[in-house]
Formats: C-alpha cells, sequence, structure tokens
C-alpha cells in the first residue's frame, strides 16, 4: 500500500522528532482532523521546543531523515525567525522553534494521538483553536469554527481568552481578540 506524501513527510518528521530528544507538538491542518473537521493540506507543522543545540541537531537530523533544504539558509532562519522549512516531494515539514510561553504551555498540555499509524504528540484543542486565530487566514478562521462545533461544551473557554488576549496585547492585533469572541458566539454558546 502506497502512502500520501503528508503520511511520508509525517513518518520522517517523526523521525526527526525522535532524533532531537525534544518536546514538539503537531499542529496545523493536518491536526485540525483530530479536533474539527478533516481538510487536505500539503505541509505537516510542528512545534519544537529547543534547547541549546537544538537547531544544529534540526539541521543534522533533518538531513539525515531526508528532507531537503539549504542548510545555511536554514540555520539563519532558525536564528533569526525561529522557523525553517524543510521539503520532502511535494509536500514539506514546517517547523517553528517555540521559544513564547504559549508555545511552552502549549507543549505542556499537548495530547497524544494516532495519526496514519503513529502516535504522535499534537496541540489541544483549545491551543490549536489559539495558533489558528492567530494566524488569522479564512482558511484558519474555518478550522476554528469546525473545532468550536465538534468539540463544543468540552473547551476551557477561559483558557483560550486568555492566550488570545495576551498574545493579541503583545502583537498589537486587537482584532484576534474579536475573532475569539465572534466565533463563540456563533459556533460554541
Amino acid at each position: 500500500m502506497s502512502t500520501s506524501p503528508i503520511e511520508r513527510v509525517l513518518q520522517r518528521a517523526c523521525d526527526l522528532l525522535s532524533f532531537l530528544g525534544v518536546p514538539y507538538h503537531f499542529y496545523g491542518g493536518l491536526v485540525v482532523a483530530a479536533w474539527g473537521d478533516p481538510r487536505n493540506t500539503r505541509d505537516v507543522d510542528v512545534v519544537v521546543i529547543p534547547s541549546v543545540d537544538t537547531p544544529e541537531k534540526i539541521l543534522s537530523g533533518g538531513a539525515d531523515a531526508g528532507f531537503f533544504f539549504d542548510p545555511e539558509r536554514a540555520r539563519l532562519d532558525l536564528l533569526t525567525s525561529k522557523f525553517t522549512r524543510m521539503g520532502l516531494g511535494r509536500s514539506h515539514l514546517d517547523l517553528f522553534l517555540g521559544s513564547t510561553p504559549f508555545d511552552r504551555a502549549a507543549s505542556a498540555r499537548r495530547r497524544r494521538i494516532i495519526l496514519f499509524g503513529h502516535e504522535i504528540d499534537v496541540a489541544s484543542a483549545e491551543d490549536l483553536i489559539v495558533y489558528k486565530l492567530v494566524a488569522g487566514r479564512p482558511r484558519d478562521l474555518s478550522d476554528v469554527e469546525s473545532i468550536l462545533v465538534r468539540q463544543r461544551g468540552t473547551l476551557s473557554v477561559s483558557y483560550m481568552e486568555e492566550w488570545v488576549s495576551r498574545i493579541s496585547q503583545d502583537l498589537g492585533r486587537p482584532e484576534v481578540v474579536g475573532s475569539l469572541e465572534r466565533l463563540l458566539r456563533l459556533r460554541y454558546r
């Protein structure tokens, strides 16, 4: 049985994360299926909670796991933006170094699920909602709606409100709070 491009990226990402031996959580479109309505995606998103030597381990392990990327560019990206993209065929892994208090809180609340036959750690439904609200694209807001509908009555609204408030203040983006309030009113309450 052949595997999809996304399954191959997830498998290689699992190999890389096993090599790194650091806390991580997948989030993004792939994880929406765990908490909301499944949808197509062309990438796998992961937050890694780094230790001092994690960036160099990522580059070494990523190459060993079969991802393609420019090592110098990836090194610079990890140092400056805490993000790098590693390709594999037509899909890719978007890897973020979790450097914020929210990333660390989300990591502490991560959940273990089975996806494509792999046990993986994913962002909780509440944390995925916060990540999606901050991204704020129409597709992300649709994902939030589907999670709110499927998880009705199970979510910690106060937790989401607290983090959305803090992050929107830090980013100077009050519209993030407005999006959460509107979507809760329409789809959750």
